[in-house]
């Protein structure tokens, strides 16, 4: 787990209202390249209003965990393939 450290100016009640961001190609470009602790590498960290650096972040973990989780589906997979196999 870690820590974000989010601009002042952001809503708390308004934040998750981000869906608009995905709808210009730039910036859905630059929320899917984001990546924790590359820090200006994105431009999303000079957003003061948007939530775009909320999003970013948020997109990257649920993208993180769906790769986790299908590792560990091939790897019950393989298994229970490997089981079956030998017995």
């Amino acid at each position: 787990m870690r820590n974000l450290e989010l601009p002042a100016t952001y809503s708390h009640v308004l934040l998750p209202a981000v869906q608009e961001l995905a709808k210009d190609p730039e910036t859905r470009s630059r929320l899917n390249g984001y990546v924790p602790g590359k820090v200006g590498e994105s431009g999303l960290e000079s957003d003061r209003l948007t939530g775009a650096l909320w999003a970013a972040d948020v997109w990257y973990s649920i993208k993180k965990h769906w790769v986790v989780e299908l590792q560990q589906l091939i790897r019950a997979k393989r298994a229970a393939g490997g089981a079956r196999a030998s017995g």
